[in-house]
């Protein structure tokens, strides 16, 4: 079944398909950072013309208040007289003033209460707005899961049928070749993507559709074990390969390091990335 399934991905998926993907997956990405900026700008631009707002009208009722105490100051200016037969006159003033500031009160407060409002349903569409982002997101994220399926899929294919052509070419012909080759032994199990044979030589390939160096420090592990779970293996020389499409070029190194083959894109093929030093380790 995995055979059938392999020919037909081969068939109807290419390298462009590939990177397609990842680059609509990207623009996607960008659409949705784009939106959230503009939507909580809008959001920031509305609270901020309403502490502008704020703002001057607390700015116009400080000015009206100061008015009225440089007018008292004026008044007390006046002589004791004066203030005697104004006294009754003040008394009218100072209630006015006082109904006055009461009728400013009851506005502030009506603005107050306004504000508070449109604070809160600013809060409740920010709310909202950011429960639909996380949908969103996770939505996308299942996509990319079962996008990252479909390309480790489709690198399994391009390896399979260069393993034999790479290897000869590295002096190690080549006389069949397995894929998730699985074994256990001892309380041990494990399983490799990739098992290239020949009469002394097993290679064992990991594939990932970007390898990092977690993974390779899995297949070192892995292939420590190897000949304790294929112990028909015992007394071939065993070597080590890590296989993706995209590798950054710290982990590449690192797999270098360790003895490993490193198999990766270029151009249209899968080629073994290992300079003409390179010294494979044997386990």
């Amino acid at each position: 079944m995995a055979d059938e399934t392999g020919e037909a991905m081969t068939a109807t998926v290419t390298l462009d398909d590939v990177w397609r993907l990842f680059k609509a997956t990207d623009e996607q990405m960008a659409r949705i950072n784009e939106e959230l900026k503009e939507r909580f700008k809008a959001t920031d631009e509305r609270i901020a013309r309403t502490n502008e707002e704020l703002k001057e009208r607390f700015k116009a009722t400080d000015e009206r208040i100061a008015r009225i105490n440089e007018e008292l100051k004026e008044r007390f200016k006046a002589t004791d007289e004066q203030m005697a037969r104004n006294n009754e006159e003040l008394k009218e003033r100072f209630k006015a003033t006082d109904e006055r500031i009461a009728r400013n009160n009851e506005e502030l407060k009506e603005q107050f209460k306004a504000t508070d409002e449109q604070i809160k349903a600013n809060d409740q569409i920010a709310i909202r707005r950011h429960a639909e982002t996380e949908a969103a997101l996770r939505q996308l994220s299942r996509q990319m899961g079962h996008f990252s399926n479909q390309v480790g899929e489709f690198a399994e294919e391009l390896v399979v049928p260069a393993a034999k052509r790479l290897f000869a070419a590295r002096g190690i012909p080549v006389h069949f070749v397995a894929r998730n080759v699985q074994g256990e032994r001892n309380g041990r199990a494990t399983e490799v993507d990739i098992l290239v044979v020949n009469t002394d030589h097993v290679v064992a390939i990991e594939v990932k559709t970007r390898p990092r160096i977690a993974h390779i420090d899995d297949h070192l592990d892995r292939l420590s074990v190897f000949k304790e779970i294929f112990p028909q293996y015992g007394d071939y020389k065993l070597l080590g390969a890590i296989a993706g499409i995209l590798f950054d070029d710290n982990v590449a190194r690192y797999a270098y390091q360790k003895g490993l083959f490193v198999m990766g894109q270029s151009g249209d093929v899968v080629t073994i990335l290992n300079d003409g030093k390179f010294q494979a380790k044997v386990w």
